[in-house]
């Protein structure tokens, strides 16, 4: 099962490959995927998304590839929507600067600025800004005025039992507010000072003229390689370029950290398998010292969850066969509680799941899960007797 949690589909391995060993073979990969692949009915938009690196791969070669001029096209939307993209978030971010309330851009707004050395490169599909735990209630009130307003209602303990909420404005686009980097990195006995450390070492960052921070490299790499291991990896690709391209931009990482870190929340087999792969794949330059810290025993739940989370949020027929609309609930606390030891995922299923269905407490979910099994028999009688 981890071989098929942590592997990139071919295509998007083979395309990244083309635009990041830069050992000059970039035409000869892109022309060897363009005869298996038509540009013009090609429609997997994870794969699309790096055309704006293999763009700069083509170009750097001094390749006179046909595809150039429509790649290069690609690249300047690329770069145009992210200008948008900044500008909309600059005003959120001085609102937010005014009310006191600190703010760290995380994934694509911080690397397409800091990283990727053009802003063309890194195709964004929203803005990440994270919050300190204590603050969002601040932060959501200092974006109200700007027509910024949450999907839905914060979790009672949302500290402790989710990471993000989406803030929507009247044009429809959104911003993805976090209180905690991710939830594997939250040390679940200190939901609300746990992350002190990587606010600590974040830097200075301004964003279309609106001050903020973001992560240090090192935190920025191991943030990556979570968020690919915890949404998948063939769902969420973008975590290897971002981690080559940061790894080439700060050559000077501290490697042992992200071991440590790894080490002390129990996620060092995704670790691992990442650092393995993008050295194997995209000649990226691990320590060998480091994989040999990593390479640890993982507990047996440990390591089934982090298969079952690596394969993606989607529940599978079998898992919708069993367990019918509970499955999607399943599969977020796979992904949630991964890392937990059999006692520690115990002592956490009632709270959690009486902040994912809306209820008061964990007393309240016997009567919540009774409601719910009449509302869905009741769809499913209304169902059958339409003609």
């Amino acid at each position: 099962m981890l071989a098929t949690a942590y592997s990139l589909d071919p295509i998007h391995e083979r395309m990244l490959q083309a635009a990041l060993l830069a050992d000059g073979q970039a035409e000869k990969r892109w022309c060897a995927l363009r005869d298996e692949i038509d540009l013009d009915t090609f429609w997997d938009s994870r794969a699309l998304n790096f055309l704006p690196l293999v763009y700069r791969a083509l170009v750097d070669e001094g390749s006179d590839h046909p595809d150039l001029p429509r790649l290069r096209g690609v690249h300047r939307k690329t770069w145009y929507d992210n200008q948008l993209r900044f500008r909309s978030l600059a005003p959120p971010l001085h609102a937010l600067g005014a009310a006191g309330v600190d703010a760290i851009v995380l994934k694509g707004t911080a690397f397409a600025i800091t990283t990727y050395g053009d802003m063309g490169l890194r195709h964004m599909r929203d803005c990440d800004l994270l919050v300190r735990p204590g603050q969002v209630g601040r932060a959501i009130r200092a974006c109200a005025p700007l027509g910024w307003a949450p999907r839905e209602a914060l979790p009672q303990s949302y500290a402790r039992h989710s990471q993000e909420i989406d803030l929507r404005d009247a044009n429809g686009a959104y911003i993805d507010l976090h209180w905690h980097i991710a939830q594997w990195l939250v040390p679940p006995d200190d939901p609300w000072n746990g992350e002190d450390q990587y606010w600590a070492r974040s830097v200075p960052i301004d964003v279309a003229g609106a001050r903020a921070r973001a992560l240090d490299p090192t935190d920025a790499v191991l943030h990556s390689i979570v968020h690919g291991a915890r949404h998948g990896w063939r769902d969420a690709p973008q975590w290897v370029p971002d981690v080559v391209m940061i790894t080439r931009s700060q050559p000077e990482l501290e490697w042992g950290r992200i071991a440590d870190i790894a080490l002390a929340r129990g996620i060092a087999l995704p670790v691992s398998c990442a650092l393995r792969y993008v050295a194997d794949t995209f000649a990226v330059e691990v320590p060998a010292a480091v994989l040999r810290r990593l390479d640890v025993p993982t507990p047996a739940r440990a390591r089934r969850m982090f298969a079952l989370s690596g394969r993606g949020h989607e529940p599978t027929e079998a898992e919708r066969r069993f367990l019918g609309a509970g499955a999607g609930t399943y599969r977020f606390w796979v992904t949630e509680s991964a890392p937990y030891t059999r006692r520690l995922a115990a002592a956490e299923l009632p709270g959690w799941l009486a902040d994912h269905w809306g209820v008061a407490g964990p007393s309240r979910l016997p009567v919540a899960a009774v409601q719910r099994a009449a509302r869905r028999l009741g769809r499913t009688v209304s169902t059958r007797r339409v003609p």
